[in-house]
């Protein structure tokens, strides 16, 4: 019954929640999420308990104001601070990998991905795959080489696959291709 509403997914990197007017709210991402009709959503470049974003927790805060289960995992902490992707849906959802990507730089703030398998009825299971790629265009290329081959292909045999996320290139990039 699940599949006759249609699935929609959305992926946006919201930089920390704050908008172009230089806001910060992640209940104002929220709403935007909502008002999409999207029902899995992938993020980027959330803050949790980060002193920028007045320490509070982004993924969390989303997650509660569109009532989704969610997972967020961090690209990088330092103590408390965390800053990373998140994925949210109704569906049930299983993480399946969380990890770095590939990296040379002394940066790795936008280098992870996350796995999940999300059960959108008892006849489809989705692998789904979100990402925050490197700025650097050869790491991006390392990095979209890695997820094809140890993360696409092998989650292939399990399903269909959507891979979402900030790939930071643009459509006619190696990247891309």
């Amino acid at each position: 019954h699940c599949r006759d509403e249609g699935i929609r997914i959305m992926t946006y990197n919201v930089h920390a929640c704050v908008g172009m007017d230089g806001e910060l709210s992640p209940e104002r991402i929220a709403r935007v999420i909502d008002q999409s009709g999207a029902n899995i959503i992938c993020l980027q470049e959330l803050d949790v308990f980060r002193m920028r974003s007045g320490n509070r927790d982004q993924a969390h805060a989303i997650a509660l104001h569109l009532e989704m289960n969610h997972t967020f995992h961090p690209a990088w902490h330092l103590e408390e601070e965390s800053f990373g992707n998140e994925i949210l849906t109704r569906f049930p959802m299983r993480i399946v990998e969380m990890k770095s990507l590939h990296h040379h730089k002394s940066d790795p703030s936008r280098i992870s991905a996350l796995r999940a398998e999300i059960d959108v009825d008892e006849e489809l299971t989705l692998q789904l795959i979100n990402t925050h790629l490197s700025i650097y265009p050869k790491e991006q290329l390392i990095q979209a080489q890695e997820l094809m081959e140890e993360w696409v292909q092998p989650a292939s045999m399990l399903g269909p696959v959507v891979l979402c996320g900030d790939f930071n290139a643009r459509p006619n990039s190696a990247t891309h291709k």
